[in-house]
């Protein structure tokens, strides 16, 4: 696909930087939180969500939080998503027919773009927590064995 038919397709295209990851329960899914600083075809916010593959064999597109990026967008008004098809081989100059540079609308931070975890980090509970739920296991395990053996005779 030419950088002209790749314009043509987009809804938008943006210029900026994702601040933040998230996957779906089932990992098939990511959401970046995406601070937008231009953009072409349509005004987005400052801030938006978008919506890829996880993996890159389902046409997802990988983004280095923090690195700065311009990505080729589907779908609209906050139902962003992004495939690698259409970001594949992206020209580093944006073709003129993707009409002017757009300022992004003012948005508030979404709150996961305030989250400093990003994608693959372990969920982290504290210590106190891990102890209580470790001892509640042992007294089920316990109280089973007791349980059965009283059950046996």
């Amino acid at each position: 696909m030419t950088a002209e038919e790749t314009v043509a397709r987009a809804d938008a295209i943006v210029t900026g930087r994702a601040v933040s990851a998230s996957e779906s329960a089932d990992g098939m899914d990511r959401t970046y939180v995406f601070q937008v600083d231009y953009s072409y075809k349509t005004v987005v916010p400052a801030y938006i969500e978008v919506s890829t593959a996880s993996k890159g064999p389902a046409c997802g597109v990988e983004l280095t939080i923090g690195a700065t990026d311009t990505v080729v967008l589907g779908g609209h008004r906050g139902a962003w998503s992004a495939v690698s098809c259409s970001n594949y081989g992206l020209p580093t100059v944006i073709p003129p027919s993707a009409g002017p540079r757009l300022e992004p609308t003012h948005a508030d931070v979404p709150d996961a773009a305030h989250s400093d975890a990003s994608v693959g980090t372990a969920l982290v509970r504290p210590g106190w927590m891990v102890a209580l739920w470790a001892f509640g296991a042992l007294v089920l395990l316990v109280g089973g064995v007791v349980v059965a053996t009283r059950l046996r005779k």
